[in-house]
């Protein structure tokens, strides 16, 4: 778009050029031969220059406002970016502290205005620190990694995962009641149970443990 509009800028101003040239070249040729309408001949030259400087205007326009176009989606996805810097936990992608925050300021009302039981699900990866200490803080981030990857695909869509610090993590399931909050409970040890750590000694590999705590929101709490 660039490269066609300056060329035909180019274009354009060289036709006028040559218009006014040609006016004046006409007018001398008018006084040898007065038979030619010198008038006409430059109408025409003028006309054809002025038709491309609003072709070429009409382009100017157009990749101004693509240019407009792709800033504003630059923009968009910078204001998503820094959405989610503020609601999502950089390293598990679940839901961070300062969102669940928000969340439960507004849980509350809705579980009274709309009677809709909620449980609450926290567990914490058992001696999380020690993990950290003995394989590394890399190694500790891959396993809180994929063990987000493996919660997410295991609980609801409705359902909301927040990483409240270190290994702890919460989950907050609507239209849920205790019994359900422990179905669910025992599946994700299962979840946890899958994956494995290198022992306190070093001596292989021991399954991941987690202790949990539910519990349920009803109508008269607070």
């Amino acid at each position: 778009m660039k490269g066609s509009t300056v060329t035909l800028y180019i274009v354009t101003v060289v036709l006028l050029a040559l218009s006014l040239v040609g006016g004046f070249l006409l007018q001398r040729v008018g006084a040898v031969a007065p038979d030619v309408d010198v008038r006409d001949v430059y109408a025409v030259l003028m006309a054809v220059g002025l038709a491309l400087l609003a072709g070429q205007t009409v382009l100017v326009m157009r990749s101004l406002a693509a240019r407009l176009r792709q800033r504003s989606r630059e923009v968009e996805e910078l204001t998503e970016r820094l959405e989610q810097m503020r609601t999502i936990d950089d390293l598990t992608k679940a839901y961070n502290r300062r969102m669940l925050e928000q969340v439960l300021e507004r849980t509350v009302e809705q579980v009274r205005r709309y009677h809709t039981p909620m449980a609450g699900i926290l567990f914490d990866v058992d001696a999380f620190h020690d993990i950290n200490a003995r394989q590394g803080y890399r190694a500790g981030d891959a396993l809180l990694v994929d063990l987000s990857r493996r919660v997410r695909a295991q609980i609801r869509r409705s359902d909301m995962f927040f990483r409240w610090g270190g290994g702890t993590f919460i989950i907050l399931a609507w239209h849920s009641d205790l019994e359900q909050a422990e179905i669910c409970a025992r599946k994700l040890q299962e979840v946890v149970s899958g994956l494995g750590v290198v022992g306190p000694e070093g001596e292989g590999v021991q399954q991941l443990t987690a202790c949990f705590a539910l519990t349920t929101l009803g109508d008269g709490d607070t």
